[in-house]
């Protein structure tokens, strides 16, 4: 058990420390030549940035429970600490299905057609281990949390709630983004017309929602109790 609780620790820690230093690097060393219209909102305006942003938040969270709340797992009945309340629903609402949604899009589209989420040239200026950084190994750690970790998922209402106003808060940004400097964040939605652009955003949406629910579900199951091995009885001799 106190084994247990180590690794749990030792892996939030290093997990901090990784995004803590990802986004130092993207911040730092990530200078990507643009035409100047292109620079507005810096690399505030990426899910990418917001995603390794949030990650940190979480994993920030993680630590400061492991040293001040509580860290309950799912058969203890006594009551959870307001941080560990605070992870619980943020890994429900925010982590898993942000996480998931990036790592997932952004290679799905990269597979189909790179110039529309990633064009080539960006290799020149970004190493490939800090792109698996940003865009591979969120997931990983994330389902390590999952295995690690039980977290109690809110009612669905609510934590879809969450989701989505954080999905509906970033659509609102890109859009204010075009807006004000004329040009789209992705080029993918660049060449889509707005009829198409408005149905790509809308399953994007639909996407984003259905990770929340398949993080319930992945939870659940991982989390389910082992079914009983019935008990043998011995044949008695009559």
């Amino acid at each position: 058990m106190a084994a247990t609780i180590a690794i749990k620790k030792y892996f939030h820690f290093f997990s901090l420390l990784l995004y803590i230093f990802t986004v130092w690097y993207h911040i730092t060393h990530l200078k990507i030549p643009r035409p100047k219209s292109h620079n507005f909102a810096g690399p505030w305006k990426y899910l990418t940035v917001w995603n390794l942003i949030l990650q940190t938040v979480f994993f920030g969270l993680c630590v400061l429970n492991n040293i001040f709340g509580t860290t309950y797992g799912p058969k203890d009945t006594r009551p959870r600490s307001s941080l560990q309340k605070a992870v619980d629903r943020f890994y429900a609402a925010i982590a898993w299905p942000l996480g998931t949604f990036v790592v997932v899009t952004f290679w799905g589209i990269f597979a189909v057609n790179r110039d529309l989420v990633y064009p080539k040239r960006l290799d020149e200026f970004i190493p490939v281990w800090m792109n698996h950084l940003m865009h591979t190994t969120v997931l990983p750690i994330l389902l390590v949390e999952n295995y690690l970790v039980h977290h109690e998922f809110p009612q669905r209402k609510n934590g879809a709630i969450g989701t989505m106003g954080l999905a509906s808060i970033y659509v609102a940004w890109i859009h204010l983004i075009a807006y004000i400097s004329g040009h789209w964040v992705y080029p993918i939605l660049a060449i889509l017309g707005w009829m198409q652009r408005t149905c790509f955003i809308a399953a994007l949406l639909a996407l984003f929602a259905g990770f929340y629910i398949l993080g319930e579900k992945v939870h659940e199951y991982t989390w389910k109790p082992a079914p009983r091995k019935p008990v043998k009885r011995s044949m008695k001799a009559h």
